[in-house]
């Protein structure tokens, strides 16, 4: 009787320890999943590697701190933004630029590569830089679109077709208007994220 007593509170001890364990292995299997998941679902800001790639360094945090503040978390899953500093930076159509942006047609069609002017002073790289973020952010947001027919570049704002990018000045592509504003609001945001550190 005490034999069969003592044996059944140890098998119900064995049962409890092994589930214990178990559920231990499982939780810390999962996170590990779960942080897997999560990484590759982040986005990922790169530089390309060339003569200037060294000092300019803090590009890819600018970048990361502007978009994590202000494209919504839905908006930069799977997000890969490349950032190419470059000599005698030139846009076909438009000659030497500060800089430009790129949604690159992949089947993701979420990668975007930015191309800064090598020769532009961290104030001005910061302002370009967060003029064409401002860009990306009307990409991915699905706000700003482009598309093209019979070899013609046209171009949607928030569902309204504007025909052809180049019959529309410069200064009055609401996509333009719109990331004039945001490119000043981004630098302040910067610059007093700096600061409070």
């Amino acid at each position: 009787m005490i034999v069969d007593f003592l044996y059944s509170i140890f098998s119900t001890f064995l049962i409890v320890t092994f589930f214990f364990i178990f559920a231990i292995i499982m939780k810390i299997l999962i996170q590990g999943l779960l942080a897997q998941y999560h990484s590759v679902m982040e986005m990922k800001v790169k530089l390309i590697i060339n003569e200037f790639a060294q000092s300019h360094l803090w590009v890819v945090d600018a970048a990361r701190r502007i978009l994590k503040k202000n494209l919504d978390k839905s908006s930069r899953k799977n997000l890969m933004l490349i950032i190419s500093i470059d000599k005698n930076l030139k846009l076909d159509g438009y000659g030497a630029v500060k800089g430009y942006i790129i949604h690159e047609d992949t089947k993701y069609d979420n990668v975007f590569t930015i191309h800064l002017d090598a020769k532009l002073s961290s104030k001005q790289m910061l302002s370009t830089l967060c003029h064409e973020l401002s860009h990306l952010i009307q990409y991915a947001e699905g706000r700003h679109k482009t598309y093209t027919f019979n070899n013609t570049k046209y171009e949607l704002w928030n569902g309204i077709n504007y025909g052809p990018k180049d019959s529309i000045e410069y200064s009055m592509r609401p996509w333009e208007i719109e990331a004039k504003a945001m490119e000043s609001r981004f630098v302040e945001d910067y610059y007093q994220s700096n600061n409070a550190q």
